[in-house]
């Protein structure tokens, strides 16, 4: 029971950690971590879904955009930024695909061990 719970949670946190949830900042070796996450893929779809349609945003008056006064972030720049690059329907599909491969793997796990 406590080995199950170690892993369990051990899987989770790290999860997390990788999904970009928490820090988007990897190291380049480590950019292939993001797509073992289970989190990442509803993470980026509810991101996609939020930012949909968002009228481009003003940066003029703040002060880290000195550059260009009429200078605007669109939601495509958001997500962009953030590593989402990948239409909705991908992040759906893989998030499926994900969830019928791991019941298959559960189902063999647990007729196996009876």
């Amino acid at each position: 029971m406590k080995a199950s719970m170690l892993s369990g949670n051990t899987v989770i946190l790290v999860s997390l950690l990788f999904s970009g949830f928490i820090t988007q900042r990897f190291p380049w070796w480590m950019d292939w971590a993001r797509y073992i996450s289970h989190i990442q893929y509803p993470l980026s779809a509810i991101t996609i879904i939020t930012l949909q349609g968002l009228e481009p945003i003003s940066v003029s008056r703040y002060q880290t955009c000195l550059h260009d006064v009429n200078a605007t972030v669109t939601s495509g720049d958001i997500l962009k930024e953030a590593g989402i690059v990948l239409p909705l329907h991908c992040y759906i599909s893989t998030l499926a695909c994900l969830l019928v491969i791991l019941r298959v793997l559960v189902y063999v796990v647990l007729r196996v061990h009876r």
